[in-house]
Order: structure tokens, then sequence, then C-alpha cells
């Protein structure tokens, strides 16, 4: 049985069951004009590139990711989140440890990572044995818990979050304003973290990006 795949205002049918999203996208880009970076909608729902068509699918859509006019917002709030990506993958996003709650807005650097990780991977893109309470002043790594002060969790849970993206000082203080001072953080990271007896230190990495997680230093 044949697909419908839609780019724009082009589509067409092709028989295309036992053939992963990416391959088909190789083998029509000149027929429909498929960019080379692209979000894979499934019969309505976003899901991975690697995805295996079967005789079950109906429609294939092609969307370029972050057609925003203007080009992407530095910070998105939950409802732009959910109009983008769709309730589907909005639930796989928060079942993965996307927060909500705690954030007004997310910064544009951790909604590419989940981009990232919604069209390559089934599991977050990056992450650690660690946990944070920023009202409790707790960092937990590996089932233990430490004290932090609550500028130190804030800029923890900033890092976290963003799961291997780098995201930068000025992202982390307009996620928690309230905790977080934009002419300290370099010297919280570096005095305070880095040595920190959690270990935490360990797996955040520094540059002129700002900052982000990573595999353990060596």
């Amino acid at each position: 049985m044949s697909i419908r795949v839609v780019h724009g205002a082009s589509e067409s049918s092709f028989e295309l069951s036992g053939l992963p999203i990416e391959t088909v996208a190789e083998l029509i880009r000149d027929i429909l004009n498929i960019p080379s970076q692209f979000i894979s909608y499934l019969d309505g729902h976003v899901v991975s590139n690697k995805r295996v068509l079967n005789r079950e699918n109906k429609v294939l859509e092609f969307v370029k990711p972050f057609g925003h006019k203007g080009g992407l917002p530095d910070f998105w709030s939950k409802s732009e989140l959910f109009e983008f990506f769709g309730n589907d993958a909005m639930g796989r996003m928060i079942e993965a440890g996307l927060d909500l709650e705690s954030n007004s807005v997310i910064p544009k650097s951790e909604v590419i990572a989940w981009n990232d990780w919604l069209q390559n991977s089934e599991e977050p893109r990056l992450e650690i044995p660690a946990r944070v309470d920023i009202k409790k002043e707790i960092i937990q790594m590996n089932g233990v818990n430490y004290r932090v002060d609550q500028e130190m969790a804030a800029i923890v849970k900033c890092i976290l979050d963003a799961k291997g993206a780098w995201i930068t000082i000025a992202e982390m203080q307009k996620k928690y304003p309230e905790y977080i001072v934009n002419n300290r953080v370099d010297n919280v990271i570096r005095r305070k973290l880095y040595t920190h007896k959690s270990g935490i230190g360990d797996y955040i990495e520094g540059s002129w990006r700002g900052y982000h997680l990573t595999s353990l230093k060596e």
C-alpha cells in the first residue's frame, strides 16, 4: 500500500513500506524538494527520522524545523512549545524529563536539544545520575543528597535540563532570574560547582559558548 508524502504544497504517493524515514527523504529529495534538515510527522505524530515505515502508515509529512518568521525565538513559552511540537511529542518530552512546572520559559538551546532527541533518539540526549531541588537546596548524585545554595542548584538545573546542549549565562538568568545573578555565574561554577563534594563539577564543561553537560571528565 502506498503512503502519501507531503512537503509544503508538494505531495505524492509512494510504496515505502520497510524503509526508514531518513532513507525515504534521500530517495525523494529532488522530487518533493525535501530539506536536508526536517521534522518527520507520521500520521500526525512527531517521530524519529530512523522510524521504519510499515503498511499501516498513511501519511508522512516533512516539515522544515523552526520555520518561525524571523528565525527561532530565544525563549519559548509552554503554549508555544505545545503549538509547535504537538501534544504527543510534548507528552514524550515531559515523561523524559522536560520540566514545565518550574520554568515559565524554555531557552532556545534546550528546545533544539529536545528537537534533536525527538528526531534521532528514543532516550534523552544526555543524562547523569543527578537530580536537583532548588527550593530545598539539594543536589542528589547517585541517590545521595548534598547541600547547595539556591543559586548553585538553579545553575545545575539549567545545565541538566539542556541535556548536553550548550546553554549561555543569559539563558540561565532568564530561566531563573530569582536565583541566578548574571555577573556571578562563572565564579559560582568555577569556585563552587567544579570542586563540590557531590562530584557534579566533573560533568560540567565550559567554553565561550557557555556551559553544557558532558560525560565524566578524565
